[in-house]
């Protein structure tokens, strides 16, 4: 009986190591699985079909999102010819979509440790007007980023065009794990790195008084923080899989804001300029969920392609800090007078993802 079962395990045995072109069945090693579930090796067997103790990935994905910012009004539509009855409607910019870029690379160490670097960017751009004419019964305009001392108030032409430049770069250190059999997570943390730079170009018009006025405002701001976050992928089938993926993040940044004013009216021509520095931490948080199928390649099939499509969403609180002046420095008051505008950003949209895994 001993020898019996002693002869079903040796051919067992054979039968596993020839199946996986192996020199003897114990060469394997301990099996372990890297930073995206595929399984690796800590013994290097040139004629095994796992990889050895380290894995790396390279990912490249072409993201498609829109730029939002809240408190970006530049502009009100009076329905009033009463100055001292105002029901407005606040114009925002247009706020389009644009294609950007996410790439990084990453290297997974056996039990399921991994160190990577992640890279968005992304660019937008927008123009917006806003027009009326100036009867008695039309209605007009009242500019939004202004200070109480302009004398312009017929407006019937205003001009946006907001810029925005987006920079972020991660160095997040992870360990993935399974819940169950269809089930992986993967938790991590790290550094972020972020820039946000952006533009802000205003031109105000009274085509009946011949009165002009430009505003000229940035808002830019790069930081350091700390990052952390899960992400989670569903088996479905073989091929298929399900991800849903959750961050946050602190970032002590610093903002250099300009506000630079110019205006022609039947007054003498006026020129203004204000810059603010300062540092604060501002959180974020990002999420993507979607659906990913991966094949495995290559002489030992030891190699995998992953297709991913999501929907990505980058939110960026009180971002927009840029300043809006209700009075200007003079002998009545020796500081300009003026409030921060304290808008949220969010970027949000598509991403289709190409990573390989070797």
């Amino acid at each position: 009986m001993k020898k019996t079962i002693f002869l079903t395990l040796l051919l067992s045995s054979s039968i596993f190591a020839e199946d996986l072109k192996l020199a003897e069945p114990n060469s394997i090693g301990k099996i372990y699985e890297n930073h995206n579930g595929y399984l690796i090796s800590d013994k290097c067997d040139k004629n095994s079909y796992f990889s050895c103790d380290y894995a790396g990935s390279l990912y490249a994905s072409f993201t498609y999102w829109q730029a939002k910012e809240d408190n970006l009004a530049f502009a009100a539509i009076n329905d009033s010819i009463d100055d001292a009855i105002i029901n407005s409607t606040s114009i925002y910019p247009d706020f389009d979509w644009a294609p950007g870029l996410k790439a990084g690379w990453s290297i997974g160490f056996k039990n399921g440790w991994d160190l990577g670097f992640d890279y968005i960017f992304y660019k937008n751009k927008t123009k917006t007007f806003a027009e009326c004419g100036l009867t008695s019964t039309n209605i007009r305009l009242i500019p939004l980023f202004k200070n109480d001392d302009w004398y312009m108030s017929n407006i019937t032409f205003a001009n946006s065009r907001w810029k925005l430049k987006f920079h972020t770069l991660d160095m997040p250190l992870g360990y993935l794990f399974s819940v169950s059999k269809n089930l992986d997570l993967r938790i991590h943390g790290g550094l972020k790195g972020a820039s946000i730079y952006q533009d802000n170009e205003i031109i105000y018009l009274s085509r009946l008084k011949d009165e002009r006025a430009e505003v000229k405002m940035k808002n830019d701001a790069y930081g350091i923080g700390l990052c952390a976050g899960v992400d989670s992928k569903w088996k479905l089938t073989k091929y298929w899989n399900f991800y849903a993926n959750l961050a946050a993040a602190i970032i002590n940044f610093k903002f250099k804001l300009l506000y630079n004013v110019f205006t022609e009216d039947y007054l003498p021509d006026s020129y203004y300029n204000l810059t603010h520095k300062f540092w604060t931490f501002k959180p974020l948080i990002a999420s993507d969920l979607g659906v990913s199928w991966n094949k495995s390649f290559g002489e030992k099939q030891n190699r995998y392609v992953t297709f991913k499509a999501a929907y990505d969403i980058q939110y960026f609180m009180e971002q927009n800090m840029l300043w809006r002046l209700t009075t200007r420095r003079s002998y009545i008051a020796p500081k300009a007078q003026g409030f921060f505008s304290k808008g949220d950003l969010i970027l949000h949209g598509i991403n289709i993802t190409l990573l390989f895994d070797f």
